[in-house]
């Protein structure tokens, strides 16, 4: 299967996304196993606005 460059972006995108939230939970001092699942279905319906300040958590922490 092949992404276009649009498709390319959107994943790279959700990737960043999913990370940010896996790492935040973690830190919280949510399993792993937990944070996996929960951050997979966390990263469609979080704001931007709730994900940068998530970000900003992670990078001072």
């Amino acid at each position: 299967m092949f992404l276009t460059e649009n498709g390319q972006s959107l994943a790279k995108k959700s990737n960043a996304r999913h990370e940010i939230l896996y790492k935040f939970l973690t830190k919280l001092g949510v399993p792993n196993k937990i944070a996996e699942i929960d951050s997979e279905g966390m990263e469609h319906h979080v704001s931007t606005e709730t994900l940068s300040l998530m970000k900003k958590f992670n990078n001072s922490n």
